[in-house]
């Protein structure tokens, strides 16, 4: 939890409260409310003993997770609901 006044005198500086809140508000928007979990396909190449990863590419497999799967998830119900009343009427 965010205590502003309080996290500014603790931690020492607006920066690093800032900081913690766009992280949080971050993680709230990317947090799959049902599971509490955040799921995505980080690429790691290279060897076992110097494994590589990109940061950018998990940040944007992140937000396709959070955001783009989602919202297709959540339109293909509606449109399977729509079409299932829609055959009830006939």
């Amino acid at each position: 939890m965010l205590d502003v006044e309080k996290d500014i005198k603790k931690k020492g500086g607006v920066l690093r409260v800032i900081k913690k809140a766009v992280v949080g508000l971050f993680a709230k928007a990317v947090t799959n409310p049902k599971t509490k979990k955040i799921a995505t396909v980080i690429p790691i190449h290279g060897n076992i003993k110097d494994p590589k990863t990109s940061g950018w590419a998990t940040f944007v497999n992140v937000l396709k997770n959070a955001f783009i799967h989602a919202f297709h998830e959540s339109l293909s119900s509606e449109l399977k609901a729509k079409q299932s009343a829609n055959s009830d009427e006939k």
